[in-house]
């Protein structure tokens, strides 16, 4: 969380502050009375009524008073910050928790996927194990056709069209795989040639 320990700071000197403005406030409430007693008690002038007298003990504990107040007023009004960085923090967890929320669901879904991928690779791995093994058993099975028809070639070679000692049944099973397009012009041409070619 950026500025997490910053916050975290803050809240600690916040929360000493608001220790000291809790002690003052007690502190306050016990002068309050004694400032309440010393108002009730002022006693009028003889010259003004609307005046009233004050002795020098008392005007010490009123002075002393108002700075109280002056003091804890102020020590309160740095409370206000402190509930502004209470609310600050709160709705960066908030946000915070909702962006890891976020975050893991994506993550969850994400894992799912790479599970679904990863069967699915699996699965191919295996088809593409098989193919090859389909592969090069087709590929052994070719060589050895190839080889076989290899073999027949020649030997229709030399039975067919090794001219001049050709016998002439040969001639009618020529004929029969050239009208039965098995051989074209081409096949006895490169049989005549001894490089007839798979």
């Amino acid at each position: 969380m950026d500025g997490y320990q910053e916050m975290k700071d803050q809240l600690e000197k916040n929360k000493i502050k608001l220790e000291k403005a809790d002690k003052k406030s007690k502190e306050l409430d016990t002068s309050s009375n004694e400032i309440d007693n010393i108002v009730s008690n002022l006693k009028q002038s003889k010259l003004n009524k609307s005046t009233y007298l004050l002795n020098e003990d008392d005007k010490t504990k009123l002075e002393k008073y108002i700075d109280e107040v002056k003091i804890t007023n102020k020590d309160f009004q740095e409370m206000n910050l402190l509930s502004v960085t209470i609310d600050n923090i709160k709705e960066k967890l908030n946000n915070d928790k909702e962006i890891i929320k976020f975050y893991e669901e994506n993550n969850a879904a994400l894992s799912t996927r790479n599970g679904m991928l990863n069967k699915k690779l699996e699965e191919k791995e295996n088809r593409i194990e098989k193919l090859e093994e389909e592969n090069s058993n087709l590929r052994n099975s070719l060589e050895y056709f190839k080889r076989k028809f290899t073999k027949l070639i020649k030997f229709l070679q030399e039975k067919l069209f090794d001219w001049g000692k050709k016998e002439p049944m040969y001639n009618k099973v020529i004929d029969d795989l050239y009208n039965k397009d098995i051989l074209d012009d081409n096949d006895i041409r490169s049989i005549e040639k001894d490089d007839y070619e798979l």
